[in-house]
């Protein structure tokens, strides 16, 4: 480990460098942000985020911040939550229950539970045809 501490900058440098010239495309997310997030450096990924990460790294940063970034996390919780409103199936509801547990623990955080109970209301009467989500929804106590 004492290796990595002293090439770290000079890693990350190089992987900067891939990302601007638009070589370090990995499976659609970024190699750097796959580094900043084992590094558990959430700063420097919260940073890089808007430039080269993908779904799931930002779903995995939100994770890694919740208590730290309550507000940032929700944002891209949110987000996300946004985008399953059209595509339906099982997998589909199952993240979105899991995005919408990691929701509300933000908005534990934040000490604003009534907008997340206002939010959920509104998304299950906006999607109330769907039973199935709905009963997904009943068992995540959402």
């Amino acid at each position: 480990m004492e290796g990595w501490e002293s090439e770290r900058e000079a890693a990350r440098a190089v992987l900067r460098e891939d990302a601007r010239q638009g070589r370090d495309s990995r499976f659609g997310g970024s190699v750097l942000m796959d580094a900043l997030l084992d590094d558990r450096d959430l700063d420097a990924a919260w940073r890089e985020a808007s430039g080269g990460a993908d779904d799931r790294q930002r779903q995995q940063l939100a994770d890694l911040s919740r208590t730290t970034r309550p507000a940032d996390a929700l944002a891209v919780y949110l987000r996300m939550v946004e985008q399953l409103k059209e595509p339906t199936g099982d997998r589909v509801y199952e993240r979105m229950a899991l995005l919408l547990r990691g929701a509300r623990a933000c908005h534990r955080a934040l000490d604003t539970l009534g907008e997340f109970t206002a939010y959920v209301c509104a998304l299950r009467a906006e999607l109330k045809r769907r039973r199935k989500l709905m009963t997904i929804l009943d068992r995540h106590g959402l």
